[in-house]
């Protein structure tokens, strides 16, 4: 439950509120335009050239075509129908599981890592590339871990807990290269769900053949996602019904939710560099006075590859999941790890990735929005000095 009064919301990388254009959008194909669009009447035809006016959006703000944007229920049904979709595709080809090499790293998604496991459990070679202390990839160790069974490369673009943005480009033109070197085919999927507010996510630019978004983090509805799917790449239904989606995600589309994530993702790569150099100055700020207001407190990940957006800290023995259980009741929203991972108490195996599992307690995640303000980090910054008090006495 809110408390009165003033409220900093600083989870953006769990899900973001829906801007008005994109709910004024989404709203005639809740009521006027409520066919099927899979049914031939007036009013199907209706839903029919909404999905696929959505689709045409979502193509012209990545550049890519129409054809090659497939809508799902949301980030975690991307990456599933992404990675098991592939891995199928090459059963059917005649592939067996333990020829099948799947390269990813052990700080992605769960809904990645989650299929990762899986499909070694079905017997298929899984390489988790290392990160450093400071949560990045290399390209040299991507390049390393290739081999000519290669068949499928998955590397997450911005990690949703301490914000590392991968040089997903550069992996992508060693991966090109290594093909082109060994005369082999190898599908490279990103999960770009937290990047397009913040980072170029062109899909030809990055030089992959699969990209995960997901709409709640776009000022987006919650339950719509989408797959870009490049021209040629060839994926198997993992979800069986009927024909939508080009035969690969079967289901009634919900129109609306397809329309607000074309709004959402079209406003979200027209405002990216002016919103993305604001929020990090911001950001920047706050973390620069955090150190001198807190000088024990630690950002966990690297300073210089972070996403605008993203403050991820630990003070060395306090409770975090206290500490965001108190923030909140002071009006301020804040996350102890990825929501996805579900569980209170859980440890984020991110950061134990990133060699910091003997810091007590976990860590605190602020994620800003566009919304956020000089003065909201000021407050929030207030209320963590307040805390730091607090505890001292306690001690």
């Amino acid at each position: 439950m809110f408390t009165r009064g003033r409220r900093v919301y600083l989870d953006t990388a769990a899900s973001t509120p829906v801007d008005a254009d994109v709910y004024a959008a989404m709203k005639p194909y809740f009521s006027a335009h409520y066919g099927n669009p899979s049914s031939i009447h007036a009013e199907g035809r209706a839903a029919k050239a909404g999905l696929e006016d959505a689709r045409s959006r979502c193509a012209e703000a990545l550049a890519v075509k129409a054809s090659e944007i497939l809508f799902t229920g949301g980030g975690t049904e991307a990456n599933n129908i992404a990675l098991l979709g592939a891995v199928r595709a090459l059963l059917d080809a005649g592939e067996k599981m333990d020829t099948i090499h799947v390269i990813s790293t052990a700080i992605e998604h769960p809904s990645v890592k989650g299929v990762c496991e899986e499909l070694k459990q079905q017997g298929a070679s899984v390489t988790y590339v290392p990160v450093d202390s400071e949560g990045v990839v290399s390209v040299e160790a991507v390049r390393e871990s290739l081999t000519k069974e290669t068949k499928l490369v998955s590397i997450g673009y911005v990690n949703s807990e301490v914000g590392i943005v991968q040089n997903i480009r550069d992996i992508g033109r060693c991966i090109r290269g290594y093909e082109k070197e060994h005369g082999t085919k190898i599908l490279f999927h990103t999960d770009a769900s937290q990047a397009p507010l913040w980072e170029n996510v062109l899909p030809h630019h990055l030089r992959i053949d699969l990209m995960t978004l997901d709409a709640k983090m776009l000022y987006g509805p919650k339950g719509a996602g989408l797959l870009y799917v490049a021209h040629g790449t060839r994926l198997v239904p993992v979800l069986f019904g009927g024909s939508q989606e080009n035969g690969i995600r079967a289901g009634t589309e919900n129109v609306a939710l397809c329309v607000g994530l074309s709004c959402a993702l079209k406003n979200a790569v027209a405002g990216r560099a002016e919103q993305s150099a604001r929020v990090q100055t911001i950001r920047d700020t706050f973390i620069t006075a955090l150190r001198e207001k807190i000088p024990s407190a630690q950002l966990n990940g690297s300073r210089t590859r972070r996403v605008a957006n993203n403050i991820n800290i630990t003070i060395p023995g306090i409770d975090h999941e206290y500490l965001a259980v108190w923030l909140d009741k002071e009006g301020i929203a804040v996350s102890t790890k990825s929501a996805c991972l579900g569980v209170r108490g859980s440890a984020s195996y991110v950061l134990e990735e990133l060699g910091l599992s003997q810091r007590e307690s976990g860590a605190i995640r602020m994620t800003l929005g566009k919304e956020t303000t000089q003065k909201d980090m000021a407050y929030t910054l207030k209320a963590l000095v307040r805390f730091m008090q607090k505890f001292d006495r306690g001690n």
